[in-house]
């Protein structure tokens, strides 16, 4: 695992989780440049693009997913992606 190319909270909850199969909602930078093959990997993985220029992706994938792709050169970043909580300033939840 190349844990340079996780963010902080990705690493600790990968650190954390050894022994119990999880699964991560993830944003996967790229460099843009991605090939049919890489296009496949990220497709079989249940990646899909997040606007039109095949940059940035958005899965939910297992340890073992986030190892492969953390090992492939054409990944710049994996980023654990925040929880959304249900309500807002509706439902008195305001941001002040």
């Amino acid at each position: 695992m190349q844990y340079k190319k996780l963010d902080p909270a990705l690493t600790t909850l990968i650190s954390a989780d050894t022994n119990k199969p999880g699964q991560y909602t993830v944003f996967v930078h790229t460099d843009g440049n991605l090939d049919d093959s890489a296009g496949e990997t990220l497709l079989n993985l249940g990646a899909r693009p997040v606007g039109d220029e095949r940059r940035l992706f958005t899965a939910n994938l297992s340890r073992d997913d986030v190892d492969t792709l953390s090992d492939k050169e054409w990944v710049k970043y994996v980023r654990l992606s925040q929880q959304l909580h249900p309500g807002g300033p509706s439902e008195g939840n305001s941001i002040t």
